[in-house]
């Protein structure tokens, strides 16, 4: 069978010889991608490559190429992978440069004042090697001041994309572009209620939402939206238990869904979920805002990380790619035992007492985390606070979601809640120990809060 010895197979066969993902990723970085292939085999080959990475996070073996493409047949590579990606990326600035002067041939004439302008670009991509980066002048402070007029005219709001929580919305303007949140807290604390709740608000009013779950199938999460939606017991829904008025409404509410252009995509068939895959969903998904439970089980890309490298790793790209894409993302976290100790001696845990790696605190715009104590008890809620609000002040609420439905609602500064007085107490104590504790016949009638219609 005929050898493939040009630089593209050459490449791509000494990547798959050293199976590295680092190797892998920094190609990508040096831009080359599927375009840049100009031969039928290799192209299929890159292609399966990357569809094999983004779902298991790791590059295929030769042989599973081969079962995919087997006219693949590469020559003997003996040197080193940065001289085979290198000659490739030359090949591709070549390509590049033939494609430039047949553009140049047919457009050149006397009086085209474009001309120059075209060899002047293809320049700076040549020596660069790559695109030219994207950026804004601050000198065209005209243009930003017409784009706030418009804004104005048009009634368009300054809010970002919101958590739900009013009081909260108001405060920090909700999720912005480029935006990187975390939702931390101790295990059971509620984190995945919240970051659901967050993104059924999002939904209710138009955005585009992924929801990458490693921790629980899809149908679980589903489950949860569903009650959150309907307003039905979310047992009822687990037992199989629904009345025939709750499955008709159930049904109602699945058909008004079908109209709506919002949507909340669910991934939890991920593989080994790395920056790569998030990268892959932002591009297929297109979402407004990304939420992903959560980033202690995620994938590094460089082998032999510790858990605290792993995690920087990861953080830092986050960021990036909510950098790039201009969407917010959002992941979730547990604290530390230091910062469960905080929790216990009844102090808020800092960026500090992040899981394995502090750097995620300095790498987010947003951080909260969620508590209990024995004040929040009393009123079956939790305590929401900031511990990092980028352009905000600190905040500090109590939140509490009705239990059937997970639907929650904005009961009070936490500074503003106060404990019961002893007699108080132990009437709820005598109810206690006979029923269960009904908090809206003991709530405070003097606070205001949100309820769900």
């Amino acid at each position: 069978m005929l050898e493939l010895s040009t630089p593209e197979a050459q490449f791509i066969y000494k990547l798959l010889q050293n199976k590295s993902l680092k190797e892998y990723f920094e190609a990508q970085t040096r831009g080359i991608c599927t375009d840049i292939f100009t031969e039928d085999i290799p192209r299929e080959v890159w292609t399966f490559i990357l569809e094999y990475v983004t779902k298991y996070n790791k590059l295929p073996t030769f042989e599973a190429v081969r079962d995919q493409v087997p006219l693949f047949t590469p020559a003997p590579v003996p040197d080193e992978f940065e001289y085979y990606r290198d000659r490739l990326v030359r090949q591709s600035q070549r390509n590049y440069m033939a494609k430039f002067v047949a553009d140049l041939a047919r457009m050149v004439q006397d009086d085209d004042s474009k001309t120059i302008e075209l060899i002047g670009k293809a320049y700076q991509d040549l020596i660069k090697g790559a695109r030219l980066s994207d950026f804004g002048r601050f000198r065209d402070m005209e243009d930003r001041i017409r784009e706030y007029e418009r804004k104005l005219i048009e009634n368009i709001p300054p809010m970002g994309i919101p958590t739900g929580i009013p009081e909260l919305d108001e405060h920090f303007l909700g999720y912005r572009p480029g935006d990187y949140g975390i939702i931390c807290g101790r295990m059971g604390e509620g984190k995945t209620t919240v970051a659901l709740f967050m993104a059924f608000s999002a939904f209710m009013i138009g955005h585009k939402v992924s929801y990458v779950t490693l921790e629980m199938p899809r149908e679980q999460v589903f489950e949860k939206l569903d009650a959150l939606a309907t307003g039905i017991s979310i047992n009822k829904i687990k037992r199989l238990t629904l009345t025939q008025d709750e499955l008709a409404k159930y049904q109602e509410k699945a058909t008004a869904m079908k109209n709506r252009e919002s949507d909340i995509l669910i991934h939890d068939r991920t593989g080994n979920c790395s920056i790569i895959t998030i990268e892959a969903i932002m591009n297929q998904d297109e979402p407004d805002i990304l939420y992903i439970d959560s980033i202690y089980l995620m994938r590094g890309i460089s082998k032999g990380q510790s858990d605290w490298e792993r995690i920087k790793e990861i953080s830092n790209g986050l960021k990036q790619l909510a950098m790039k894409y201009r969407r917010p993302i959002v992941v979730l976290s547990q604290v530390n035992r230091a910062g469960e100790e905080e929790i216990r001696n009844g102090r808020l845990p800092s960026l500090a007492h992040l899981s394995y790696s502090d750097s995620v605190g300095q790498d987010v715009d947003h951080a909260f985390v969620l508590t209990s104590n024995e004040k929040t008890r009393f009123y079956h809620a939790k305590r929401f606070s900031s511990m990092k609000l980028r352009g905000a002040a600190e905040k500090d609420i109590v939140v509490r979601w009705e239990p059937t439905t997970n639907f929650i609602e904005y009961l009070d500064e936490y500074k503003n809640l106060r404990m019961p007085d002893s007699e108080i107490q132990e009437v709820i104590d005598l109810q206690n120990s006979h029923s269960p504790l009904d908090a809206k016949s003991i709530k405070p009638t003097t606070t205001e809060h949100w309820r769900h219609s």
